[in-house]
């Protein structure tokens, strides 16, 4: 299949445009907006925009402007591109687990020893682990031990937990600046868990549990021989 004979496009129609280093930010008249690559064409108002893909929440995989071309891939090429790029993320993602696991294996053996079972138990559970998800798990153990060590009573965290950051900051020092909503919530789980009952730290959810799902991430409700439910969830924090 060409262009020409492609009928997986959706049409806008540019409300406005902001140039940037490497090209151009559009905003359309039914208010999505694209980032559009450089190229010989400079985007005006009211130029119709054809969008090759299967819409919302899949790829885009081709832009026509004005009637130009400023790319496009078949579906074929779309996923070969996909799985191209797949492999290179794998890639990188094994080099620099490699790199950094020996510190890794430093951090986690300063926690206590139910969280260094619980990454532990992830490891061995599912093949790759390490390399997707290890950081974003070890660092959510880490800060849920400093929250758990600076409140010291379960009835402070939600108070805590609701405070903007410039005010939990002063009550957690040590409270690391780059907290997703996810990272936060989960460590102040999991800081409840710790001071309420240790012995469940290996079976709560695992982080990125809400958005890559119990099964991939290896979870304990997904390793359980009956599939059990997990003991806990880092899903909220109530008092």
């Amino acid at each position: 299949m060409n262009i020409q004979d492609d009928r997986q496009f959706e049409l806008h129609v540019i409300k406005t445009v902001e140039m940037g280093e490497d090209g151009y930010s559009l905003t359309f008249v039914d208010g999505w907006c694209f980032w559009m690559p450089g190229s010989k064409l400079e985007p005006q108002p009211e130029m119709q925009v054809k969008l090759y893909g299967k819409g919302t929440g899949y790829p885009i995989r081709g832009m026509v402007v004005n009637g130009e071309t400023i790319f496009y891939r078949t579906e074929e090429e779309q996923q070969i591109q996909f799985e191209q790029e797949r492999r290179e993320d794998e890639e990188k993602r094994r080099d620099e687990y490699k790199k950094n696991r020996e510190d890794y294996d430093k951090r986690i053996h300063k926690l206590p020893e139910l969280f260094q079972k619980r990454i532990h138990d992830f490891r061995m559970a599912t093949p790759g682990w390490g390399e997707g998800y290890e950081k974003y798990e070890l660092f959510v153990c880490e800060q849920a031990m400093t929250i758990a060590n600076a409140l010291k009573t379960v009835d402070r965290i939600q108070p805590f937990h609701d405070l903007d950051f410039e005010e939990q900051k002063k009550i957690v020092h040590e409270l690391d600046d780059g907290h997703s909503g996810n990272t936060f919530g989960a460590a102040c789980y999991m800081a409840r868990v710790w001071m309420e009952n240790p012995a469940l730290i290996p079976m709560v959810h695992g982080a990125l549990c809400p958005l890559v799902g119990c099964k991939d991430y290896g979870c304990f409700c997904s390793r359980n021989k009956e599939n059990a439910e997990c003991e806990t969830s880092t899903s909220a924090i109530s008092a």
